[in-house]
């Protein structure tokens, strides 16, 4: 139960984050309303902080972990999610 409440407070933190990057006027997409917290892999966050690079939060096993991905790695990534959702 103690797991489960703490991916809640996560979930709810990137919320948080992902207003404040909106109204920074940052590019942000967020995902965290479709992601099943049971699923071992898969993009909570992205936005665009350069031409061709984005700013990625990664839902890995329960972790969470930030990356920097170009266009092509971003959509990989994607490609894996969307995939795994399928299964």
């Amino acid at each position: 139960m103690a797991g489960e409440s703490s991916r809640n407070d996560d979930l709810a933190g990137m919320s948080k984050l992902h207003e404040y990057l909106v109204n920074q006027g940052k590019d942000v997409v967020y995902y965290g309303d479709n992601i099943d917290p049971e699923h071992s892999f898969g993009i909570l966050m992205q936005w665009k902080i350069a031409d061709d690079t984005y700013n990625i939060i990664l839902v890995n096993f329960g972790a969470l972990s930030l990356k920097t991905v170009n266009t092509d790695q971003l959509i990989e990534l994607q490609r894996i999610m969307l995939q795994n959702r399928t299964k």
